[in-house]
């Protein structure tokens, strides 16, 4: 866990029972750089083991409970006094495979803030500005899709407030066809539907989550850098961090590596493995385009909000200016900045990060700033964050009440 003190897709997956019974379903089987220095999570403290068992009987609790069963769950939680790593469940119901804490997962629309980094840093390096209009930045063959392509700027892109369609707003049975048979989706194919979706309001005038707001900045970075936006990603951030858990599968490979928690999605009162769809399903925006583990997320979070990954405190200032949301269904998000969310609990306390849905997992990685305590985990299916939150503020409540961590100033 790193130490320097220096923000869904929400794929909703639906297919009638004839449409997805007529699939061919197979089972699925459990299948040296410089960076900054981190350390291993066998140097950090851990908390106290009365506070632990607490812990891990909310999450037993949390996972058990009617209104939000899921397999399995991984639960990693980093404060100044010390980490604890919970799981419970199993990695796989074929197998009943215990779960390693540091377990791998697909991450969904955690991978916004990545995406959003290295936008930023391009700024920084004045191969791009906020204000730059989406005709100016991309050919016509993209960009005949969206109508105010022209009034449509790099920061309403990255702030959800550019208006234009939503493609999973569209998604039908072919597209849930080939998501099944292990299709190879294109941008242009997910924009066409985002065309299909049509405006939702002129660009600047409100706020909403948009995916395929991520897919235009993911073929923002490839023209100004000529490389793919996940080699920027793997070179501007996992090298440097030194997150070997952290990979960016490309097109095509679905399987996912050694260690990890299997993904499922419910139908029809029977658990379907969707581990291994294919990456280009969401692309920029999320789906399971990256894959991780809880400890690498908490270490890329902290690390960003540190400003680690940029030359001018500035950029994460800029970073972190929010417009306002309402998202009953993001519990918790309060308000989205460029490529991050803010999260308020009950109590009051804020964190800043993302959560991530895709097929078969719910994620999330927030750092709470006054309190310094980093928290990430993942379901191992995709039901909406309040069920991330039903552990996580009464963990958060019980971690502050035993380790009495005194707020930080502004």
């Amino acid at each position: 866990m790193m130490r320097i003190r220096l923000g869904c897709s929400n794929l909703i997956l639906q297919m009638n029972k004839a449409a997805l019974l007529s699939l061919p379903l197979i089972v699925l089987q459990l299948g040296a750089c410089s960076g900054v220095s981190v350390k291993a999570d066998a140097e950090v403290p851990g908390l106290d083991p009365s506070l632990t068992a607490q812990l891990q009987r909310i999450l037993d609790a949390a996972r058990t409970d009617e209104s939000s069963r899921y397999p399995g769950v991984i639960f990693r939680l980093q404060s100044p006094t010390g980490s604890w790593n919970g799981v419970s469940g199993v990695a796989n119901i074929v197998t009943n495979s215990v779960i390693d804490p540091g377990a791998k997962f697909r991450c969904g629309s955690v991978i916004k803030p990545f995406i959003a980094t290295v936008i930023l840093q391009l700024v920084e390096e004045n191969l791009l500005s906020l204000k730059d209009r989406l005709s100016e930045l991309l050919e016509p063959e993209i960009t005949a899709f969206f109508e105010h392509r022209d009034s449509i700027t790099v920061r309403m892109l990255l702030n959800h407030t550019s208006g234009i369609g939503e493609w999973t707003e569209e998604i039908d049975e072919e597209m849930l066809r080939g998501i099944f048979s292990g299709k190879i989706f294109s941008d242009k194919e997910l924009f066409a539907k985002a065309a299909k979706a049509g405006t939702r309001f002129k660009p600047g005038e409100s706020y909403r989550y948009n995916n395929t707001e991520f897919n235009l900045l993911g073929l923002i970075i490839e023209s100004k850098t000529g490389i793919s936006w996940r080699d920027n990603i793997r070179q501007r951030i996992l090298n440097r961090l030194a997150l070997r858990n952290t990979l960016l599968p490309e097109p095509g490979n679905r399987k996912m590596p050694n260690n990890f928690i299997s993904g499922y999605m419910s139908f029809n009162g029977q658990l379907l493995d969707t581990s291994e769809f294919d990456p280009s399903m969401a692309g920029a925006a999320g789906g399971h385009a990256l894959v991780s583990n809880a400890e690498d997320l908490s270490v890329f979070i902290e690390a960003l909000l540190d400003g680690l990954f940029f030359k001018q405190p500035t950029t994460l200032d800029t970073m972190l200016t929010f417009v306002d949301t309402v998202e009953p269904e993001i519990l918790g998000r309060n308000a989205y900045g460029l490529g991050i969310g803010r999260y308020l609990l009950p109590n009051g306390s804020y964190a800043y990060g993302h959560t991530g849905g895709t097929a078969g997992y719910q994620s999330f990685v927030v750092h709470f700033p006054k309190e310094d305590i980093t928290a990430a985990s993942v379901i191992s299916i995709e039901q909406g964050t309040d069920s991330l939150f039903a552990y996580l503020v009464p963990s958060f409540d019980l971690l502050m009440e035993n380790q009495q961590i005194p707020w930080k100033a502004d």
